[in-house]
């Protein structure tokens, strides 16, 4: 049995239903973490919702895998896909017989990993990527560093309005003040990345970050970057 299946909810709760039925494999506990203060619920889910302010994607993740700490492994999924019938099954047999540490994705629209990955490389850095976007990229980089399998599998789940990838998020896509205030982050995580790295994606100098001897894990709590990213 699947340990955690999560997801974050900002709008469009209509395309987390699509991802909600689309669930056809065994799963000990669903998550959601509303972000939008959307009142979404469903029986079967656990719902938390932020208080203030939403704990944004990567935060989200770190959420649910602090609340299963005991847990094999987890998968992650975006609130605007779904998963074909059959494929989710199979990704929960491929994690559940991998021999060492493992990380599958679809695009990081869904990701799997097991418990051996995050020993290695600690969690999301949501101080520095906040509210979503480049969370992604330092996560797969910090694996790369420590010498661990991260594979973009093209088969497990479908995203966008007729089920096409490389589509942007239905969520951000669907409101334009979200849209406009996440290309005002993006920018932000950018360069966020650059300074953590040393470079941007694919031509990163740096092999601890910000080139400071600390392990892969480290990261620096910046509330002033966490006021900046807030989306308003």
């Amino acid at each position: 049995m699947i340990p955690l299946l999560v997801t974050a909810l900002v709008n469009r709760p209509d395309l987390l239903d699509r991802l909600a039925d689309s669930i056809d494999a065994p799963v000990e506990r669903k998550l959601v973490v509303d972000n939008g203060h959307t009142g979404w619920t469903r029986d079967g889910w656990a719902v938390m919702t932020p208080p203030f302010l939403g704990l944004g994607w990567p935060g989200a993740l770190n959420f649910g895998i602090e609340q299963t700490p005991g847990a094999a492994y987890w998968i992650g999924v975006n609130n605007d896909a779904w998963f074909e019938p059959g494929s989710l099954a199979e990704l929960a047999e491929r994690m559940e017989s991998a021999e060492g540490p493992l990380v599958l994705h679809h695009e990081w629209t869904m990701f799997a990993m097991n418990r051996a990955v995050v020993d290695r490389v600690g969690l999301f850095d949501v101080a520095s990527f906040y509210p979503i976007y480049y969370d992604d990229t330092d996560f797969a980089y910090r694996c790369h560093l420590a010498g661990i399998p991260v594979i973009d599998d093209r088969v497990w789940v479908l995203e966008g309005d007729i089920g096409q990838t490389g589509v942007a998020s239905q969520t951000i896509r669907a409101d334009e003040r979200l849209a406009k205030e996440n290309s005002r982050t993006w920018s932000l995580n950018h360069a966020a990345y650059v300074a953590k790295w040393g470079g941007r994606p694919g031509e990163e100098r740096f092999t601890s970050p910000w080139d400071s001897g600390q392990p892969l894990w480290a990261t620096r709590p910046d509330l002033n970057g966490r006021v900046a990213r807030s989306w308003r």
